[in-house]
């Protein structure tokens, strides 16, 4: 028996932001970037601010949009 499986396309959003003051692109599901943003907002800090904090306090070896995802999915 054959088992087809469908693979579906993953829109990402690219932006430009600075973190510390260096400027870096990142790219996240449109979702990821709403939740960021909505929790910037109740925390009453910038985006920017936002994952600069998330960037200091991810481990060395792991990616920033992986430590973004974490965050997000654990808040």
């Amino acid at each position: 028996m054959s088992h087809s499986k469908k693979r579906t396309k993953t829109t990402l959003i690219h932006r430009h932001v600075r973190i510390d003051d260096r400027p870096t692109s990142l790219a996240l599901e449109p979702e990821f970037w709403q939740y960021l943003r909505e929790i910037a907002y109740t925390r009453r800090v910038t985006l920017g601010r936002l994952l600069s904090v998330i960037n200091q306090h991810k481990g060395k070896d792991i990616p920033l949009a992986s430590a973004l995802r974490i965050f997000v999915a654990q808040h």
